[in-house]
Formats: structure tokens, sequence, C-alpha cells
């Protein structure tokens, strides 16, 4: 993708991300135990090898084992993506009765911010009502492309309260009069629809589904602890793959001998989720099984990627040793650039991470440089990469920029290379020096004794950065995509 689409892309990501982790956090509010069922429903890292997803809402509650779809909206409406000729691909695939869909506002006025409020929905209520839903055109033209499916609701763009619900909905006079704070009074006109919002209850603008065509809204209620993961062989694929990631807040260890059955299953998904609970219970084949798949080269890259995602996310010790031999040693360049991005939260594995700025690929040294920053955390860490500054450029510049990016660089250890170093550690020590935050630099214990020349350099450069419109990347990014505009 170029810059531009990847943008656009990373917005579109990152508010399913941020409404996913809203909906998460209400719902957790109110007793449930939510964890991702689809996974990375609640991260906008882009990966661009990946497996095609098993159709299963974004979240689950392991206590209950009801799941929640999220749909985070930037013009809040009961919409879902549908295809009709594609049944893989129907709006409600593989989804059950009491899922629930939730609908919340996410507001992009040059930065995202969700709503508090969350609309939610059962899929038994949006099927009984689908035949009132409008279907719009394709969103390519591609065979059996997607189309939007639109149920007709009312969401008010202005905030106010519900003080009067007259008529019923199965009579066709339903209407709803609020009060907006402005003192204007509004009835709508809600004919056969619902409302959804009681009579004395405040709403907020364009985040509140007053009134829709659904026969009401879902019950968030958690049931409590009845819900026990089943890994019967009669089970569906995404009812297997629900009770395998269900097992996260359950004792794992009376399915241990299910689960290495479950190895040997048609779909590689399946498998894999069966490993990564096997690594959580710290059963060596687990693990072995992920590293191997790890391993997979051309078409088996995406299931290479899925294995390292799980070996991440289970944090267990032998996980990161793990991912520290895959980073150096998986065949796929993206792999090795995921082993590195999950050896973020294994500081005991930085050495792997600091290895992999000499990467022979450029994705791989870049996602290296984010996780060594995020890894430095004490004198220590800064003082590692210091000394990585008279190794290779390659490897130099990766451990400068993230020493640059870093919150937890130590700047009086940089301020002493770049005064008392030689050349090329003290001329790469400066240029950190010019790009850090002004403020840490000149808060540091040896700022004052710094000779009145550097002093004075890092002063214009600071000056430079703080004072023109033109110093931000996207700015430069705008700059040389004019610059090819010269034919």
């Amino acid at each position: 993708m170029a810059f531009k689409e990847d943008a656009s892309f990373l917005r579109f990501v990152t508010m399913g991300a941020r409404g996913a982790l809203r909906a998460k956090a209400a719902l957790g509010a109110i007793g449930h135990r939510i964890v991702e069922l689809e996974r990375s429903s609640c991260s906008n890292k882009i990966w661009y090898t990946k497996i095609k997803r098993l159709r299963v809402p974004d979240l689950l509650c392991v206590r209950c084992g009801r799941r929640f779809e999220v749909r985070a909206k930037s013009s809040l409406e009961i919409k879902m993506s549908h295809s009709p000729t594609n049944a893989d691909r129907h709006w409600d695939a593989a989804m059950r009765d009491d899922d629930v869909v939730v609908f919340i506002l996410c507001r992009n006025d040059g930065k995202l911010e969700v709503a508090e409020s969350i609309n939610a929905f059962t899929v038994r209520d949006l099927r009984a009502t689908q035949d009132q839903a409008r279907l719009g055109p394709p969103k390519s033209a591609a065979e059996g492309a997607e189309r939007d499916l639109t149920w007709p609701s009312w969401t008010p763009g202005r905030s106010g309260i519900v003080t009067e619900i007259e008529g019923s909905r199965t009579a066709g006079d339903l209407r709803v009069t609020v009060q907006y704070d402005s003192g204007r009074r509004y009835t709508y006109p809600a004919g056969h629809k619902s409302a959804h919002v009681a009579a004395g209850e405040h709403f907020e603008a364009s985040e509140r589904i007053v009134a829709s065509i659904v026969p009401g809204v879902a019950s968030l209620e958690c049931a409590g602890a009845v819900w026990n993961p089943d890994l019967s062989p009669a089970l569906d694929d995404g009812d297997l793959y629900t009770s395998l990631k269900g097992l996260a807040g359950h004792d794992a260890d009376d399915h241990a001998d299910r689960l290495q059955e479950v190895l040997s299953h048609d779909d590689p998904r399946i498998r894999l989720e069966a490993a990564g609970v096997l690594v959580r219970l710290n059963r060596a084949k687990g693990l072995e099984y992920l590293e191997v798949v790890a391993c997979g080269t051309d078409d088996e890259a995406p299931w290479a990627m899925e294995a390292v995602f799980i070996i991440a996310e289970s944090g267990i010790a032998d996980a990161g040793a793990c991912l520290a031999r895959l980073a150096a040693g998986a065949p796929h360049p993206e792999v090795r650039a995921a082993c590195v991005w999950g050896l973020r939260r294994f500081h005991a594995q930085q050495a792997a991470v600091l290895d992999a700025f000499g990467d022979a690929d450029e994705v791989v040294r870049l996602h290296a440089v984010s996780a060594a920053a995020g890894q430095i955390q004490e004198a220590a860490d800064t003082g590692r990469l210091l000394e990585l500054l008279n190794r290779a450029p390659n490897i130099a510049a990766s451990a400068c920029e993230a020493l640059v990016l870093s919150p937890g660089t130590d700047d009086d250890a940089v301020l002493a290379l770049a005064v008392g170093g030689d050349p090329p550690a003290s001329d790469w020590a400066f240029s950190i020096l010019k790009r850090r935050p002004k403020e840490t630099v000149m808060a540091a214990r040896g700022w004052a004794s710094l000779p009145a020349a550097i002093m004075e350099s890092l002063r214009c450069a600071w000056f430079w950065r703080e004072q023109s419109w033109l110093a931000s990347a996207d700015v430069a990014e705008s700059l040389r995509f004019l610059g090819q505009q010269q034919l």
C-alpha cells in the first residue's frame, strides 16, 4: 500500500480496535470476563501476511459464554456488511441467535474518540427484522462483493432527553418526543419502530440509537459462571474454536489429553488454538508444534504468523526463548518481524531484539527499532544500545532511532557519549540529542556542564523543530508526494 492508503486503512483498523476495547471495558464493568474470540480484534497492528479468519464474533465472556460482535461507526447506524450471493459472507455467517452485536460511535474529528454509549442488539432480533433492512449497492465490482445492510433507525444528532413515548410499534403509530438540551422539542414519528431509550432518559448527541425497526435492545447482563467449554468431537469448527478460546478462563488441565487429540484436527486454525492452550499448561508438545508451524514458508506463511501470535500471547518464559530463536531463524521475513514484535513483552530477550537490527530485511529492522524502544526501562538498557553506535551504520542507525523514540532513554548517558566519546559513536549520540524532547535533555544532570558550542547547536535544532510547520513527518511526506508531480 502507499502511504496515504496505509494511513486510511490504519484509521479504520484503529476505529475497530478502540470500539472493541470500549465494549470490553463496558462489559467487564457489569460482570463479564471478556477475552478476544477474534484474535487481534482489540489491536490496530497491521500485518500483511495473515490467515482468513473463522467467522466468529470479536469478544467472548468466559463466565457466561456469550459472544459479542463489535462495530465502531463514524456515523451511528445499525449496519452490517453482507453478501447476498455468498453464504460465507452473509452478515450473520456462523453467528448464534443469542450472540450480541454492539454498535459504538467513533468520532474522527482529527482524533479518534470512542463514545461512552454502547448500543446492543441480539442476532435473533436482527434476523427477525432483516426483511425490513435496506441493501445498499455493491462496494466493489467483484462478483459476490459485499454490500451494506442497514436496519432503519433514528440517532439524534443533538443531546437531549426523551420526554414522552406514545402509541405502539404494532399499531404503527409510535411517537417519541424529545427535548434537546437547547430547549427545542421534537416528536419523531417512529411508526413501526421500537423505542430504545426510556422516557426520562438522557442521550448524548449522535451516540444513542433512540429508535429502530429492531424489536428491542439486548440485555447485557452476565448470567455468571454458568458456561463450561466443551471439546466434544461432535462440535462444529466454530463452537470448538470458541471453547478452545474460552479455556483461557477455566482450568484446562482436565482437557490435556483431548487437546493433544485436537492437534490432529482437520482445520489448522483449530490445531493452532489447541497448541496454544497446551503452551499455557506448560506442555512441551504445544510449543514444539507451534515452533514447527512458525518455520513455514510461502503458502504456509499465514499459519506461521498465527503460530507466532499464539506463542507471544502465552507470556511464559519458554515462549520468549522460542520467539528469540524464531526471530533469528524463521524463513519468512514478516514472521521474523512478528517474533521481534512479540518480544516487546519479554525484557529478558532484549539481546534477540537488538540482534534483529542486523537482519537483511528492512521490515524486520523497523519492527526491531520499535520493539527496542519499548524495552528501554533503565540506564543499563540505554547503555546496551549506546554500545551499538560503533557498529555498522545500519545497526548504529537502528540503535540511534530506538533511543530517540523511547521515553525511558537515559539522556545523561547520551550526553556523556556526545561530549566525551569518539566518532562515530559521539556523532550518533549528538544526533540522538537533537531529536530527543528538549525538556528531557535540558533536565539531565549533564546539561549544565555541556560545552557552549554543543548547547547552542542543540538549541538551534530544537528551534526549527518547534517553530517550523514543515517539521512534521506528514508534511514532509506531502512535499515528497508533490515533488513526484512534475511532468
